[in-house]
């Protein structure tokens, strides 16, 4: 029999007085909704149980309802622990109900695909791949929910619920519902193969221009980031970008603004090289104003970006498709030199967090 306090207290070592208070807060949440969940939250370290211990094996079909502020009362919700994205373990706490699934051995066919791939954050053609082996195995589309698969929790759209089983269900109103298949959790390394090259690390700063940055220090004050417009900057622009500060990597030889164009980055213009500027020009014009305005690009439109983007520049957005929005049209910075003749280390020594966006 699986010691679920062994393994609560392999996941929370550490335990004192401030988190039997806020697990105390939470059962006191749960209670109020309804939602079942561990009777004991002194020894198992919160109210919040895997799956397995409340008699469920995996994979399992769920819906997920975050932050609810009522439940429809015709279902069990369970308070649930799981654990995905591979190697990274990150823990999920989730409020769900579990739902008869049309096709089990789909859900196994989709869990055994993706045990042990340690996929935290998909790029695009393994998102590509997801989709999919979705279609095949389950009949169901990501078509929205693409932004936030990952090894051992599959979101689906909640469109296809009716594809996945033929309960009846009530949604909860006013919440955000996700739809997702829940599957064990690998958790396993899988060492590199000889001679194989470290990706870039796209991991968030620190980066601005050395001037800028130590003004900014001297001054002790924060960087205003503004429009293009106000910047003097004529869209669209080739540009690129960064987010935080900036180290001493960076060459000063550079003009770098603070910009405010659909979230806030140091930029610097790039001039895109001849055989390459029709393109650039191109894909800006066909691109302005036809990626929605939403929360969500579908992941169709990321697909006819991405189509374009090979087309007109023989580049990818491999890595950073998830930036696309109505104003913003990235490119992988693997194609920095293809597209304008210099290395990432003309700007800057550390590859850090830098992106290439086409601004429009």
């Amino acid at each position: 029999m699986t010691d679920w306090r062994a393994i609560a207290h392999e996941h929370y070592p550490d335990w004192g007085e401030d988190d039997a208070a806020i697990a105390a807060d939470e059962i006191a949440r749960l209670d109020a909704l309804g939602v079942r969940h561990s009777p004991a939250a002194d020894w198992d370290r919160g109210p919040y149980q895997p799956l397995e211990a409340y008699g469920i094996e995996l994979p399992v079909l769920v819906l997920v309802a975050s932050d609810p502020q009522e439940l429809p009362p015709d279902r069990e919700w369970l308070a649930a622990q799981t654990f995905s994205d591979g190697i990274s373990c990150f823990h999920n706490t989730d409020i769900l109900t579990v739902l008869r699934p049309r096709s089990p051995d789909g859900l196994a066919r989709l869990a055994a695909a993706y045990y042990g791939s340690n996929i935290a954050y998909a790029d695009l053609d393994q998102t590509v791949g997801y989709r999919d082996r979705l279609r095949e195995f389950l009949g169901a589309e990501c078509a929205l929910s693409y932004r936030w698969w990952s090894e051992a929790r599959f979101s689906v759209d909640l469109d296809s619920l009716a594809a996945l089983t033929d309960e009846q269900v009530t949604l909860p109103e006013a919440d955000h519902v996700q739809l997702v298949v829940i599957a064990a959790n690998s958790e396993i390394h899988e060492p590199d193969e000889p001679g194989e090259v470290a990706p870039v690390s796209f991991e968030f700063g620190p980066f601005v221009t050395v001037a800028e940055y130590q003004r900014q220090a001297a001054e002790r004050e924060e960087p205003e980031f503004r429009p293009a417009a106000e910047l003097g900057l004529t869209l669209p622009a080739l540009v690129l970008g960064t987010y935080g500060d900036l180290d001493d990597s960076v060459s000063p030889d550079y003009t770098w603004h603070a910009l405010d164009h659909d979230r806030e980055r140091f930029v610097t213009v790039l001039e895109p090289l001849p055989a390459v500027a029709d393109g650039v020009a191109t894909l800006a014009a066909e691109f302005t104003g036809r990626v929605p305005d939403a929360d969500v690009i579908p992941f169709d439109v990321v697909l006819a970006y991405r189509a374009r983007l090979k087309d007109l520049l023989g580049a990818d957005c491999v890595q950073s498709f998830r930036e696309l929005s109505p104003g913003v049209c990235p490119i992988d910075i693997d194609f920095l030199e293809t597209l304008t003749g210099k290395p990432l280390t003309a700007y800057t020594d550390d590859p850090g967090s830098w992106e290439i966006m086409l601004l429009v």
